[in-house]
């Protein structure tokens, strides 16, 4: 696995190049030929590229994080699921951190706070201020972690009773148990672990790092890192959008947190 493809965003074009009633790509023979297509593009491209330095690997793959959804059919596929207070912390400084195009209901503040942020990181510690200080922000990203929540639960049933195998990582378990849950990985795959290399510091295969570096995309990777963050406000907003998701995925028995 050598990156993030984001296969995702063709297939988007796809559902409506298939889908649409007044495109001929939605008859079944130009459906069946439309997909066969793009199947075969997905195995082109992650083989022409995944291989590149190891062309021995038998198993190729994709880890974008993206919503549950089978783009090959029958190819495993890891659901990973991650408490999404740790993650709307994570994507506070993640988006304070990359050049990318930021949305444009923050557009604006975030391209005064990226250039503050290269001088005075640490002054993002602070929940009143920057991203987290924002409660637009705040509600747009708990409102898309519920939402992710939501379709892959459903999801998940659907594909596995439609033949693609399924394995469920659950991040703050990878946490508690790191060897444990490496070797369920690789006998989902079929794969001996005991053929792979040991998890290490060194290879960012053990959860966690050495130390917090918040200008950095390995910045902390600690479970529970939001409650040094969440103050009643956030925990308001989050409560409101995704509190009925945090039970779902059974990181909370009710809203008394």
């Amino acid at each position: 696995m050598k990156g993030e493809y984001h296969f995702e965003h063709l297939q988007e074009a796809m559902d409506s190049f298939t889908g649409l009633k007044w495109c001929v790509a939605s008859h079944p023979r130009g459906r069946r030929v439309a997909n066969a297509a793009f199947e075969n593009l997905i195995r082109r491209v992650i083989y022409a590229t995944a291989t590149r330095d190891r062309p021995e690997a038998i198993w190729l793959g994709d880890r974008t994080p993206r919503r549950l959804r089978e783009l090959l059919p029958g190819a495993p596929t890891f659901w990973i699921v991650r408490d999404g207070r740790d993650i709307l912390v994570s994507w506070a400084f993640h988006w304070l951190r990359i050049d990318a195009v930021p949305p444009a209901f923050i557009r604006e503040p975030l391209t005064r706070w990226r250039e503050e942020f290269r001088t005075d990181p640490d002054r993002f510690r602070d929940p009143n201020y920057g991203l987290l200080g924002n409660n637009r922000w705040v509600r747009r990203i708990a409102r898309e972690w519920a939402r992710f929540v939501l379709h892959d639960s459903e999801a998940y049933p659907r594909l596995v009773a439609s033949g693609t195998p399924v394995f469920k990582v659950v991040y703050e378990e990878m946490h508690r148990r790191p060897h444990e849950v490496a070797k369920e990985m690789y006998e989902f795959l079929g794969l001996d672990a005991s053929h792979a290399e040991p998890l290490s510091r060194e290879t960012n295969t053990l959860p966690g790092f050495k130390s917090e570096d918040l200008t950095k995309a390995l910045r902390k990777g600690q479970s529970g890192d939001w409650r040094n963050y969440f103050n009643d406000r956030i925990k308001r907003i989050f409560k409101e959008e995704a509190g009925e998701a945090l039970i779902l995925a059974g990181y909370e028995k009710d809203l008394n947190w």
